[in-house]
């Protein structure tokens, strides 16, 4: 069984769709190139999952493409997760100029966040203090 195959091809396939309803919505606008490039990426990602080989155990597989693979799917898994959170801010950004719904959520997010960063303190405060010293 695959354990990596939650966040390698069922997120991706999701954020792709999520972007092309945005891409629908926004197809006269200039955010139109950041979702395609967001689609893009996720693409490569769901491509280099089936794609990626598995060699047996004690076999190296040689060539400057098997070299790139690696460097290629982590920089489009990182770009692709990256731009689709910037792209889904930017999206209900834009909605919020004319839609009550999407300014109702930028404030109930923006609420989130406290007990969030109180959390993210406590982690923090907890992790320092676990620390041996001396």
């Amino acid at each position: 069984m695959d354990t990596n195959i939650t966040f390698r091809l069922y997120v991706p396939i999701g954020m792709m769709l999520l972007l092309a309803v945005m891409l629908y919505f926004h197809r006269y606008s200039a955010l139109k190139y950041l979702y395609f490039v967001n689609i893009l990426f996720l693409l490569v990602v769901v491509i280099f999952y089936f794609v990626w080989p598995t060699p047996p155990v004690g076999t190296v597989l040689s060539g400057l493409l098997m070299e790139a693979m690696p460097y290629i799917f982590l920089i489009s898994i990182v770009g692709g997760y990256a731009l689709s959170i910037i792209s889904a801010l930017v999206f209900v950004r834009e909605c919020a100029q004319s839609q009550q719904w999407a300014k109702i959520l930028i404030q109930i997010s923006g609420l989130a966040l406290i007990p969030l960063g109180i959390w993210w303190g406590y982690l923090f405060i907890k992790g320092v203090l676990s620390l041996k010293s001396g």
